[in-house]
């Protein structure tokens, strides 16, 4: 059976999957993305407080472990000389804290608490996007003004999880956060890669992606 609706990340129309909860979802074919169909979507000031309720503490040790694993990788890879975006920086922006503890430059932008607009007329060595991709109600434009704001040979990190293969989506508690409203596969991240990006990729540890040209 086929959905009314199509994949916002693709085009391609989508198989309905079982209800989760209150809200409803649908499955690409082709890309195999998971998304929050758009009559469940939260409204913009719903979202919002939403949003206002995760306690995101620059300072919480237990939330600078969890971005630790992004971090490190940023900072094997990119040196203090280079250039980053935090995009979608939200409240608490624990990644870019950590980055500018070691010598980074980071420039914050995030659509609800840091909406500086001269963020976004630069380009950058690399951009990092941590939890952020889940919450993309339009993937495609958003990744395409990703590559947009990324210097030539600049990298995308990207912090999600994955949709496993393992479960069923119904019994998946990461859909369960209701500002979380796209879900990637690793064919989704390939198809990103090859289709809009048209770079190279890695997966590490099925959550943190890095899109880049060799």
């Amino acid at each position: 059976m086929i959905t009314h609706e199509t994949c916002p990340l693709c085009g391609t129309p989508a198989i309905p999957l079982e209800k989760g909860g209150l809200f409803r979802y649908g499955h690409c074919p082709l890309c195999s993305g998971i998304f929050m169909e758009r009559s469940s979507l939260l409204d913009p000031e719903a979202e919002k407080r939403q949003y206002l309720t995760h306690n995101n503490d620059v300072h919480d040790t237990g939330y600078r472990n969890f971005v630790s694993p992004l971090v490190e990788i940023i900072t094997e890879r990119e040196n203090p000389s280079h250039l980053g975006l935090d995009y979608g920086a939200g409240t608490g922006p624990v990644v870019a804290t950590m980055l500018e503890e070691k010598g980074y430059e980071i420039t914050l932008w995030d659509p609800y608490f840091i909406p500086d607009a001269s963020a976004l007329y630069r380009t950058y060595d690399f951009i990092f996007a941590c939890e952020v991709i889940e919450h993309f109600h339009n993937p495609k434009e958003s990744f395409e003004h990703l590559k947009s704001l990324l210097n030539e040979n600049g990298v995308i990190y990207c912090r999600t999880t994955l949709v496993p293969d393992n479960q069923a989506f119904s019994a998946w508690g990461y859909k369960n956060e209701e500002t979380h409203v796209f879900f990637y596969h690793e064919k989704t991240i390939a198809w990103i890669a090859r289709q809009i990006l048209l770079c190279d990729y890695e997966i590490h540890s099925r959550n943190i992606i890095s899109f880049f040209r060799r």
